[in-house]
């Protein structure tokens, strides 16, 4: 599975926790952008709320994509630092010209943790590759 897939996929599902006051960008706010964090520590969560589970945390220099803007939170794109999982048994095991899994089945859940348990923080299908 490749890594911009999984980009695209997830910008619908993930947020930004806003921690640092005025703002933890240096970018203007038309809408996607590529934005500069300015502070560290600042935490990915998988939902727009402060209780939701942290997928990873960025630091000053990050660079995001920032695709949109919902009350103190940005909706951004997955970080490379950020992990997710996929169940083994869903994908094929052949790799394409791209060295990339192939997704065996439609509407796969990508999850948190490695676990059926975990927080799904997106979806793909086997038409999505």
């Amino acid at each position: 599975m490749s890594y911009s897939f999984l980009k695209k996929i997830l910008a619908s599902v993930l947020f930004l926790l806003i921690m640092q006051a005025p703002s933890v960008f240096s970018a203007d706010q038309n809408f996607p952008f590529r934005g500069i964090v300015t502070v560290n520590n600042i935490n990915i969560r998988a939902d727009s709320t402060v209780t939701s589970q942290i997928i990873c945390t960025v630091n000053k220099g990050d660079r995001l994509e920032v695709v949109s803007e919902r009350y103190d939170w940005y909706k951004i794109t997955l970080p490379h630092k950020a992990s997710l999982y996929i169940k083994k048994n869903l994908v094929e095991n052949r790799r394409g010209a791209d060295n990339a899994l192939i997704v065996a089945k439609d509407n796969v859940n990508l999850r948190f943790a490695p676990n059926e348990s975990a927080a799904i923080l997106g979806k793909a299908n086997k038409a999505d590759l």
